[in-house]
């Protein structure tokens, strides 16, 4: 009989917690995850999925879910938090860009994990 094996403890219940939580059981290893707050009440926020992390999100079985939800991206702007000026612009398309690029909100990132 193989022997036992004891779960991996996770310390927040954040994007990364979450996808390290999902691979780990997709490979057979368990886990259990531990978050401080007794709720998640996020702001809506959206985060950039560059294309490394929507390969490894294609490989746990969610990247295709989350790009129902997502918006890819061909720039990025940085503006000013005062007035909201204009300080930068960048083009994500092109030989440069690296691949695909997604922006997606937070909570749905979380909750596709989740799922």
């Amino acid at each position: 009989m193989p022997p036992q094996r004891l779960p991996i403890a996770i310390i927040g219940a954040g994007v990364g917690g979450l996808t390290a939580a999902l691979a780990l059981h997709r490979t057979g290893i368990p886990c259990l995850v531990f978050e401080h707050a007794a709720s998640v009440n996020e702001r809506k926020s959206p985060v950039t999925l560059w294309a490394t992390a929507l390969h490894l999100l294609d490989r746990l079985g969610v990247g295709p879910r989350l790009r129902l939800h997502g918006l890819s991206t061909l720039e990025s702007r940085i503006c000013s938090s005062t007035d909201g000026r204009e300080l930068c612009r960048f083009e994500l398309t092109g030989k440069n860009s690296g691949g695909e690029i997604l922006a997606v909100d937070r909570a749905v990132l979380r909750q596709t994990l989740l799922e």
